[in-house]
């Protein structure tokens, strides 16, 4: 990837065409991992200012890519061990967020956030990897390469990911 070779030469311009076709992908990543847009938003910033400011510790041209979702990954995990993710709630009124949505949205909702939970209690490199196979649309030999692991380990984590999925969302699955 010449980009990355430009960038590592210092090349504003590369990084911003870089910038232009990897955000919406790393954006959707830290989306995923954070669940919250705002955070996400932020951490997908972060993550090219943090490249950028590193970008001398880039090897090659074939780990470019996975050095940027390395440093997402890196923001994420940061993120995720700072903070405690929790629900507004009107005080006065406890179940307002309920009364705005139409009975159709409920069960949708009750799905995503079953989901979000399993999610949730996957162990953290089975999540990561999960997020990064069916979020990113990763291959399995780049995920190996940004979480420096083997291509086996992370058939593995999916395997493990989806089964522990398909147990926790079974009641979904028929």
């Amino acid at each position: 990837m010449e980009l990355c070779r430009l960038i590592k030469q210092g090349n504003k311009d590369a990084l911003r065409r870089l910038f232009l076709t990897m955000q919406p992908k790393i954006f959707s990543y830290l989306l995923r991992y954070t669940g919250i847009r705002e955070v996400a938003e932020d951490l997908t910033q972060e993550t090219f200012i943090n490249f950028w400011l590193s970008k001398d510790k880039i090897i090659s041209e074939q780990t470019c890519i996975a050095y940027l979702y390395k440093i997402a990954r890196n923001q994420a995990l940061n993120h995720v061990s700072r903070t405690v993710r929790t629900l507004p709630i009107d005080d006065e009124n406890p179940n307002s967020h309920w009364e705005k949505m139409g009975n159709n949205e409920i069960p949708e909702v009750f799905i995503f956030d079953d989901y979000q939970k399993a999610l949730n209690t996957l162990p953290t490199r089975c999540r990561e990897t999960f997020l990064l196979s069916r979020f990113s649309g990763l291959k399995y030999s780049e995920i190996a390469e940004i979480m420096g692991v083997s291509q086996q380990t992370v058939k593995n984590q999916m395997n493990k990911a989806i089964s522990i999925l398909r147990l926790r969302l079974s009641q979904y699955l028929k």
